[in-house]
């Protein structure tokens, strides 16, 4: 039973993750790449990157939580207030 870890282990562990991709995108959002007409952001990336490495049930976790964050209010999207001048 080395390889076995407990239920609450792995709960801990999907939920520090899931964490940590919100403020991964978070950031990223933030991060603009200049580009004519339409600038794009690095959210994108972190997105993509994030469903690639998480999977389907984290991957989907994590994008709801971001989306639950910024329907509370939270400065977490791109174009938002927090390093406007």
């Amino acid at each position: 039973m080395l390889g076995r870890v407990s239920r609450p282990v792995k709960v801990a562990k999907d939920l520090l993750l899931i964490r940590v991709g919100v403020l991964l995108i978070a950031v990223s959002a933030k991060i603009a790449v200049p580009m004519w007409p339409v600038p794009i952001t690095t959210g994108t990336f972190a997105v993509l990157g994030l469903a690639a490495a998480y999977g389907p049930r984290l991957g989907l976790a994590t994008i709801a939580l971001y989306l639950v964050c910024g329907a509370l209010g939270v400065d977490v999207f791109a174009g938002s207030t927090l390093l406007s001048t």
